[in-house]
């Protein structure tokens, strides 16, 4: 075959390579969004100190302390989490959303494993229309969280919306809280002013007296909570896309140069 024959051959080779190479990247980016990005923040509030801002904790503590029988009349704490993300730089179609915080303690007294729901989170979403959706880190307090409930007992009003539950049974410190429902895309695609802010509260009906420890953005050891955002454009530059055979691809055609070259 003449040189220009091999040339052609090399041409068609590297067009199909690029199909394939093509096809391949064709598939979902993925975008960690943690609340020290931009906008974000979290932070815990409690009715230990209802006034008391604790934005600049390197944890996010969750309890749910109630009146429960052998306690009457007993104040247990009441301690929840608040998170923002900063979603303002996605603007890719989201095919998916998972909630993800380190775990830095998760243990319960002996007393506590009978109560019902004792290992579950649950997860709300605060309504864009809140106006409270712009919370300072610096300046949340549990009196004046967006959605709070009021009382003593850890819950929210009607500005947040259940989300999902998760539970932290056999969790091991530095493992994962990891939320993905329905309920949580639609939230996030739902969202109109590029800021989204869930609220994490214990869903046990009974007193407890540990917390659940999350690390919060201040947190120099552990990871902070962070929204893995699935996108259908692995093109934008801020997605991390999954390695692939197509690489394969190029191998093949850059063995083909050499023989070619050889064979010239």
């Amino acid at each position: 075959m003449a040189i220009r024959d091999y040339f052609l051959i090399a041409i068609r080779i590297s067009v199909c390579a690029s199909v394939l190479i093509g096809s391949a990247t064709a598939r979902a980016g993925i975008i960690d969004v943690p609340t020290s990005f931009g906008n974000g923040a979290d932070a815990t509030v409690s009715n230990q100190g209802p006034t008391t801002n604790y934005g600049g904790a390197d944890t996010i503590l969750l309890r749910n302390d109630v009146f429960a029988s052998g306690f009457t009349g007993f104040l247990g704490f009441t301690r929840m989490g608040y998170l923002r993300f900063d979603l303002s730089g996605v603007t890719d179609p989201i095919t998916g959303v998972e909630l993800r915080a380190e775990i830095l303690f998760n243990s319960l007294l002996a007393n506590e494993l009978s109560i019902a729901n004792v290992w579950n989170v649950e997860v709300y979403g605060l309504s864009d229309s809140s106006a409270g959706n712009n919370w300072g880190e610096n300046t949340i307090t549990l009196n004046n969280s967006p959605g709070f409930a009021g009382g003593n007992v850890a819950g929210f009003n009607s500005e947040m919306s259940l989300l999902g539950t998760t539970s932290l049974q056999g969790a091991a410190v530095g493992d994962t809280l990891s939320l993905t429902s329905a309920a949580l895309l639609a939230f996030v695609n739902s969202d109109t002013d590029g800021l989204v802010t869930l609220g994490l509260r214990r869903a046990n009906p009974g007193r407890t007296d540990t917390s659940f420890i999350l690390a919060s953005k201040e947190n120099t050891a552990a990871s902070a909570p962070t929204l893995r955002i699935t996108t259908s454009n692995p093109g934008n530059p801020n997605t991390q896309n999954v390695p692939v055979p197509a690489s394969l691809a190029l191998l093949g055609l850059g063995l083909l140069g050499v023989k070619l070259r050889r064979r010239a």
